[in-house]
């Protein structure tokens, strides 16, 4: 299960919402042990835990409390599942386009600070 989102939504007055998948939890002792672990996290404001959804729902100023948070889920034992994404680009047609790509998305994961994005593969069609 992957509901991650890395972009924040953004409600009213209150810091950005951010939400992070959370795999292995069972009860409601697992729950509360993920909140007390996510609420330690220097930055996280307000945080809830939804064991139907198996997904953490955190306020915090911004995305750079995100490998901190899913550190502390996994020091509590259990894990914020990382996904791939492979995309297929269209009308790449040579070694330029696709250098450009890779540095493109490279310069983007490195402002976003944003796990999982190093991964960026772009190949040739």
């Amino acid at each position: 299960m992957s509901n991650a989102s890395l972009s924040p939504t953004l409600t009213g007055s209150q810091a950005p919402e951010w939400r992070l998948p959370i795999d292995g939890m069972t009860c409601a002792s697992c729950v509360r042990r993920v909140e007390n672990a996510l609420a330690r996290v220097p930055g996280v404001q307000d945080v809830a835990v939804n064991l139907a959804t198996e997904q953490a729902t955190l306020h915090a100023d911004s995305g750079a409390v995100l490998p901190a948070a899913a550190k502390a889920v996994a020091d509590a034992g259990y894990e914020v599942p990382r996904e791939t994404l492979e995309l297929n680009i269209a009308d790449m047609t040579c070694a330029s386009c696709v250098a450009a790509r890779r540095t493109g998305a490279a310069r983007r994961a490195r402002r976003a600070r944003c796990p999982g994005q190093p991964g960026d593969r772009a190949r040739k069609a």
